[in-house]
């Protein structure tokens, strides 16, 4: 018989009410299974769209490391030129003031 427990001495009101209990207790476990699906299925969704967010944020860092790379050569470069300049500007009064020296003289 249904569940395997029951004795020949029970009652059809009892026979009755345990089969209505499985049905009953087969339908919760049935709606908690779907439940617990949907719930599995939104966390692996959230799961992913963190995933994503994470990957794209990671993406994000390196390029501004490579801009960061980038701006600081472009820099150094910049600080080389400047000192050359300034160097040539230096020799440039230097000769000129000797050229009026020479002249002056």
């Amino acid at each position: 018989m249904a569940g395997g427990a029951m004795s020949n001495h029970a009652s059809p009101m009892q026979i009755m009410l345990r089969a209505m209990l499985l049905e009953t207790s087969a339908h919760l476990m049935g709606e908690q299974k779907k439940m617990l699906e949907r719930l599995w299925g939104a966390l692996m969704e959230n799961q992913n769209k963190a995933t994503k967010v994470m990957r794209d944020q990671l993406e994000t860092f390196g390029r501004l490391e490579q801009e960061i790379l980038s701006i600081r050569t472009e820099a150094a470069e910049d600080r080389k030129k400047t000192e050359q300049l300034r160097r040539m500007h230096e020799q440039t009064a230097d000769e000129l003031r000797a050229v009026r020296e020479e002249t002056a003289e």
